[in-house]
């Protein structure tokens, strides 16, 4: 997933921030800010590329996600960051595991033997929510 930087005009702010489709997104912006927006670069990264990207920015911060732009936005590279797996991009439970109710009674699952314990967070995090 990119992360994308997208600049208010010619002089105007930068938003770093990170999504499937940097376009789509400068175009969800788009539709609440008057002036023009442009993606100005996009870096294969993920959520904590983009989080590496604003502690490096931090002194242009102007809020949120918005920071002042400098020239070297345009060039500086990131190290590459291998992040720990957002619960979102986890793999869903398999078709052949056990039942939701199964795991939830404290059951041991039988893809990866973890026990859910009764810990309704701790399910979704192996698996995700139910299908």
């Amino acid at each position: 997933m990119p992360v994308y930087l997208i600049r208010t005009g010619d002089d105007g702010p930068v938003k770093i921030g990170w999504a499937n489709d940097a376009e789509a997104r400068r175009k969800q912006l788009q539709v609440s800010h008057p002036e023009p927006l442009r993606v100005i670069r996009t870096i294969e990264g993920s959520w904590a590329t983009e989080r590496w990207l604003h502690e490096h920015f931090a002194a242009q911060r102007l809020q949120g996600e918005w920071f002042e732009f400098r020239a070297d936005m345009a060039t500086v590279e990131p190290p590459e960051i291998d992040p720990p797996i957002p619960w979102r991009a986890r793999k869903k439970r398999p078709e052949k595991s056990l039942s939701w109710d199964m795991c939830w009674s404290g059951n041991p699952c039988l893809e990866c033997r973890a026990i859910a314990s009764g810990n309704r967070l701790q399910y979704l995090y192996l698996h995700g929510a139910p299908q």
